[in-house]
């Protein structure tokens, strides 16, 4: 099976065509509510975010639109108590990899091509979340593995027609070489990220800044794919405030003024990040609001991009830190700082 697909017994073969859609930037958007949402029912059973997987999730590819998802959870066992608080929240209970995933997929309907949301609640040693996330990241990171990708997907949809199942089958290959392993069997060796007793702790401040418009600025740092809010460490003699502002003024060129502190964010579900060069980081931030106050340079080079968001127009992937910080400053339910 290719690695985005979800074949069952009640679709395989049957049912439309396979369309696939132009990326779609609103996918991104409707991803991080939903995690929003799903992170707060599982809250027992994860051991990191949920994690927005398939060709939904990397910018520029074609896709079928469903927003693909998978949960990192402490116990595949455990987890079978999530089955109906997941339920409640509107999905349907399904049959996919039951050795190593619960499945579950929104709206409750038997055609494949209805569906708008898929999620895998697995433990993230598993087969599945390997391959899935490692061939995500390779397709993020590499523009000649999207081209490729995105024209095999193209071509196997018209050779294949309804056929569900020799789309999916007609990808291994092209999966496989990409994470360099012999077949569906092998994952890459295991980033494992709930193993923290090599990571780094970083203390950092950042900054949400906030227009009139309520938009806030999210950047692109030169080099990357993610997204995230301007922030950085601290200098000697610095405090949590002096640093975040410096940090503005550096990365975007903006001069801002303090309005109000977002949060204190240290939750190794979310904080722990590792980078490609396998560096481990525990991050431990200050978040501060802050106002616009004038733009004064273009900044030191580092931002490759600025954007000013709102909930609606969320740019992806988010960096993964970063991720509960900016949908924390755009809840307009949110009004006292945030401390986890």
């Amino acid at each position: 099976m290719g690695n985005d697909e979800v074949v069952t017994e009640n679709h395989a073969g049957n049912g439309a065509t396979i369309a696939l859609s132009p990326y779609d930037p609103r996918w991104a958007v409707l991803f991080e509510h939903e995690r929003a949402r799903l992170e707060v029912a599982l809250a027992d059973w994860l051991v990191g975010p949920v994690e927005h997987i398939g060709s939904t999730s990397v910018p520029g590819l074609a896709a079928k639109p469903i927003i693909d998802m998978m949960a990192p959870v402490r116990s595949l066992i455990e987890a079978a108590a999530a089955i109906e608080v997941v339920t409640t929240l509107g999905y349907r209970h399904g049959l996919h990899r039951p050795e190593e995933a619960h499945y579950f997929f929104l709206p409750e309907t038997d055609n494949w091509w209805e569906r708008t949301h898929q999620l895998h609640l697995t433990e993230p040693t598993s087969l599945l979340w390997r391959r899935r996330i490692a061939f995500r990241d390779a397709l993020r990171a590499r523009a000649d593995h999207r081209v490729r990708y995105d024209q095999l997907k193209r071509d196997l949809a018209q050779a294949h027609g309804a056929d569900l199942t020799a789309y999916a089958r007609d990808k291994d290959d092209f999966v496989n070489e990409v994470l360099g392993v012999r077949d569906r069997s092998e994952a890459p060796p295991l980033n494992d990220q709930t193993n923290v007793g090599d990571a780094q702790t970083r203390a950092a401040a950042g900054v949400v800044l906030e227009d009139a418009h309520g938009r806030v600025l999210l950047m692109r740092r030169r080099g990357e794919d993610t997204w995230g809010i301007p922030g950085g460490g601290l200098e000697p003699g610095e405090t949590w405030a002096q640093a975040a502002l410096r940090e503005c003024r550096e990365e975007t060129g903006w001069q801002a003024s303090i309005t109000g502190l977002l949060g204190i964010y240290s939750d190794p579900r979310t904080q722990i990040h590792r980078y490609p060069s396998g560096l481990l980081c525990h991050f431990v931030g200050v978040v501060f609001r802050a106002a616009p106050v004038r733009r004064s340079s273009s900044g030191d080079g580092e931002a490759a991009e600025l954007r000013w968001v709102t909930g609606d127009d969320l740019p992806s992937p988010l960096f993964g830190p970063d991720r509960p910080v900016v949908a924390d400053a755009l809840d307009p339910t949110r009004d006292t700082p945030v401390i986890g």
